[in-house]
């Protein structure tokens, strides 16, 4: 089962997409709702998440921001929106942040089939190459290859992204999350984290820099974002710390 997580501010529809659709035959197990945006991120920060299915209109935060922010985590969730409205510029901003598909409201049980076959199919052969022969041919290779992506990573940890290692790299981004994990034994995502974090543990020590200055330097634009990091990663606020004199 993949899992997959539901973010509307209506408790009607969530609730209804929830329970009223046969989410184990498409593949999918629905392991939480939420009504915000950041409650999903607070969530996918801690635990790996297949799909996310989110509205595009919504009080606290936009679908199409959330979207962002998910692709600033470089997690590699599929996002599917949900939209009363066929526009054209938000479908084209929708595939700048790498939006799998989108469903028109009210979805009918036809049209969430059609996407969520789609998508598992796509991840079912994703998995399959995973779990196959590696398209390195030996394993010295694929080590040397590793060895090559982590030092672009590192080399570029403050603007990178998984979509920007994967282009680098040459592969599918989710394919490349999971040959990260299997070479690295972390995630992609949590190795970028830790390195975002630890350079910003050493510049707020030893540089007379502003946090949110700090936050721009490790590769997060709102310094909310980065101060809620940084606590999660260490256990305690960025403005906690005094550099050094």
């Amino acid at each position: 089962m993949y899992s997959l997580i539901i973010i509307d501010d209506e408790v009607e529809i969530r609730d209804g997409l929830a329970r009223f659709f046969d989410w184990e035959n498409l593949g999918f197990s629905v392991n939480f709702t939420f009504e915000s945006p950041s409650e999903a991120l607070d969530y996918m920060e801690r635990h790996h998440v297949d799909v996310a299915l989110t509205d595009v209109r919504m009080p606290s935060m936009s679908g199409l921001e959330f979207a962002r922010q998910v692709r600033e985590l470089s997690l590699d969730t599929r996002i599917v929106f949900l939209s009363g409205y066929r526009e054209f510029d938000f479908i084209k901003k929708a595939m700048e942040y790498r939006a799998v598909d989108y469903l028109l409201k009210p979805a009918t049980a036809k049209e969430i089939d059609r996407v969520f076959f789609g998508i598992r199919r796509e991840m079912d052969e994703e998995k399959a190459k995973l779990e196959g022969v590696s398209p390195l041919t030996s394993e010295d290779r694929q080590t040397l290859k590793f060895k090559e992506l982590k030092h672009y990573v590192e080399e570029n940890y403050a603007t990178t992204s998984l979509e920007d290692a994967a282009d680098f790299i040459k592969m599918n981004p989710y394919y490349l999350s999971r040959y990260f994990k299997k070479m690295a034994g972390v995630g992609f995502s949590d190795y970028l984290l830790a390195l975002r974090m630890e350079k910003a543990q050493h510049l707020i020590l030893k540089v007379g820099l502003s946090i949110s200055q700090i936050g721009k330097i490790v590769g997060y634009s709102n310094p909310n974002n980065f101060s809620r990091a940084f606590k999660r990663y260490f256990g305690t606020p960025p403005g906690s710390y005094t550099h050094e004199e």
